[in-house]
């Protein structure tokens, strides 16, 4: 059963865990957040340059094997590695919400989520990310102890 005095626990080693990151997860959501600017320039300013290629990779307008081998590699690696970074990032802010989850199975099943998501095309994509956007801007939509911990983690506990 759900008592008064363990939740009361859970709030409390909850604020305790959100006390120790020190600012980390701003850094996380900062760091996240250059490299999508990064990602979305560079791409704004390959469009300006190649508004009539398909894509970099097979475009033959940059000149030579190299470039264009370098470039796929690198949208390959920009599409893989940002959303495993993300990935990681909020697997470890669950596990601190809900502790009784391993990060392996937040990770398992937040690709689950967003292939599923993409699966059903751009339109379901576009919901799914308003809902995502304003579950982010009501506080309390999500209520648990450790949600509860992240909003008054100045809070001192006694």
């Amino acid at each position: 059963m759900d008592s008064p005095t363990s939740r009361v626990r859970a709030a409390h080693h909850a604020r305790l865990r959100v006390e120790r990151v020190h600012g980390l997860i701003v850094l996380a959501y900062a760091l996240g957040g250059v490299c999508m600017y990064f990602t979305a320039r560079s791409y704004a300013m390959m469009t300006e340059v190649l508004p009539s290629a398909v894509g970099c990779t097979g475009s033959p307008v940059i000149a030579g094997q190299i470039p264009r081998l370098m470039a796929g590699w690198m949208i390959l690696l920009d599409y893989l590695l940002i959303p495993a970074f993300v990935y990681v990032l909020v697997a470890v802010a669950l596990q601190t919400l809900i502790p009784g989850i391993d990060r392996g199975v937040w990770i398992v099943l937040l690709a689950l989520i967003t292939t599923s998501v993409n699966w059903f095309g751009i339109s379901v994509t576009a919901r799914a990310n308003f809902v995502a956007v304003a579950l982010q801007f009501c506080p309390g939509g999500v209520r648990h102890p450790g949600t509860d911990a992240l909003y008054s983690a100045r809070e001192t506990v006694r």
